[in-house]
């Protein structure tokens, strides 16, 4: 154990050093999914020379380098945002268009860097569609994308959906944030989250989450010796998306030792479902990991305030954790596609402490 937090330490520390070096320029994070084809944001854009001949200068006159999805991408998330960098940042910026194979039109919103050179684009996508982003500066380049089953109308009812059983990988996850931090921590992340839906209106849908356990060939069931994390009804009227907070789950970590839990507050759990039930994707989770039990985990003191600390010597401050004490780190985790667990029924009562239970 100790070896592994002092591993585990190391390459905190250069991962923390590395992060405190990078460019004042961030990537845009385009929250794609892990597990997706097309997360590159190096592109090759086909480019056109607009052959209109009005006689009249262009009152643009930058080009496009990159763009996120590139040209040709497939399997698209529908609902991550699109982004455009230009050589430098343009005289209009009005230059950007949506429309689909069929050349209708695609409602978006834009919001332009403060550097002026990149835009980021809120399109209303829908699943299994083809699209073409067409930028009109001093030429019209185009980039044609299509997107993943995701976003497509459901095929079953409500009652079909209700009480599916969906093996998230936590610790496959993609962790975004903390920059440099949260993949260390992911690798304390040893089992499944399990998330099922328990109640479906044509407005409503409520989701229960759970920890699981993976048997010796990877096979999923549900911790029966931990507690469910149940998420209040949230809104189904973008179906079949779904979106959703709860105020806290708790993960463990066994060592030989000793169990750790490891304290999530404000989570928040997004995802879509495909159109016939057999996976969600798209999945993504947020919340407020609480450092004060962490300490022994990581070696670094059994202090309330030891991971903080430290951290903070590396210019990563702790955040106010909803109680006044600024001892969390906000997480951001993207999901692989979540497979159906065949014949999993969430047991909303494991240990058995409801009323009459």
């Amino acid at each position: 154990m100790r070896s592994q937090s002092l591993a585990v330490l190391s390459v905190l520390t250069m991962s923390l050093a590395l992060s405190s070096c990078k460019k004042d320029k961030d990537p845009v994070d385009t929250g794609e999914v892990g597990g997706d084809a097309d997360t590159d944001t190096d592109t090759d854009t086909d480019t056109d020379t607009d052959s209109g001949d009005s006689g009249e200068p262009p009152s643009c006159t930058t080009t496009m380098t990159e763009s996120t999805p590139e040209d040709g991408a497939t399997d698209w998330y529908w609902k991550t945002t699109l982004t455009v960098d230009f050589e430098d940042a343009p005289e209009e910026q009005d230059i950007v268009s949506i429309a689909d194979s069929d050349g209708n039109p695609v409602a978006a919103t834009f919001a332009w860097a403060d550097h002026g050179e990149t835009v980021t684009v809120t399109p209303s996508l829908t699943g299994s569609t083809e699209y073409v982003m067409t930028v009109n500066c001093l030429e019209e380049q185009t980039v044609t994308f299509s997107t993943s089953q995701y976003g497509t109308p459901l095929t079953l009812t409500a009652e079909e959906l209700l009480n599916r059983t969906y093996e998230l990988n936590l610790p496959g996850a993609y962790f975004a944030e903390p920059v440099g931090v949260g993949a260390l921590l992911g690798t304390y992340l040893e089992n499944p989250l399990l998330a099922s839906p328990v109640a479906v209106t044509d407005t409503e849908i409520t989701m229960l989450a759970a920890q699981g356990l993976w048997d010796d060939e990877g096979v999923p069931s549900q911790d029966m010796g931990m507690d469910v994390f149940p998420f209040p009804p949230s809104d189904w009227t973008a179906a079949p998306y779904f979106s959703g907070d709860t105020e806290q789950i708790v993960v463990t970590y066994a060592s030989a030792s000793s169990i750790t839990n490891i304290v999530i507050h404000n989570v928040h759990l997004e995802g879509t479902f495909a159109s016939d039930g057999s996976s969600l994707g798209g999945a993504w989770a947020s919340g407020l990991a609480d450092t004060r039990n962490l300490g022994p985990l990581l070696d670094i003191g059994s202090d309330e305030d030891a991971v903080c600390n430290y951290l903070a010597t590396f210019g990563l401050p702790c955040i106010d954790c909803g109680d006044g004490d600024e001892l969390c780190l906000y997480m951001e985790a993207y999901f692989d596609d979540a497979p159906l667990v065949d014949g999993m029924v969430l047991d909303p009562d494991p240990l058995g402490t409801s009323a009459g239970g």
